[in-house]
């Protein structure tokens, strides 16, 4: 958890998305743009590479899973490829909105699914 807020959120988003954190100087804040992307897709990596199953921590649900749950809608947001560079991830993400209690969160809090049924 602590690794995904800082690393993830603060270094990878907030490079991102918050460039002006990290200079004041209007010259520099593209390069900082495009670092925390570069350090976003290194954190995802990371991510699948400790991925052994269907849940984050061992075979347990965990709120590690949920934490995930939020950094995958980003990484769709930002237009990364999740579903094809992240595999294990994916699988995770897939099983993890499967259940009961997240369906019921994303609609009340009005997220679309991320996986649409196969036609």
């Amino acid at each position: 958890m602590n690794w995904l807020s800082g690393q993830l959120h603060g270094i990878g988003y907030g490079g991102l998305w918050r460039p002006e954190r990290y200079s004041d100087d209007s010259n520099a804040l593209e390069s900082i743009k495009v670092k925390g992307k570069l350090n976003i897709i290194a954190a995802y990596e990371f991510v699948e590479s400790r991925i052994e199953g269907l849940h984050a921590v061992g075979d347990s649900f965990t709120v590690v899973d949920l934490y995930l749950l939020v950094f995958y809608r980003w990484g769709i947001a930002i237009e990364l490829e999740m579903e094809k560079d992240f595999p294990k991830y994916t699988a995770l993400i897939a099983n993890l909105v499967k259940r009961d209690s997240v369906v019921k969160t994303l609609e009340e809090v009005k997220l679309t699914p991320l996986f649409a049924p196969k036609v």
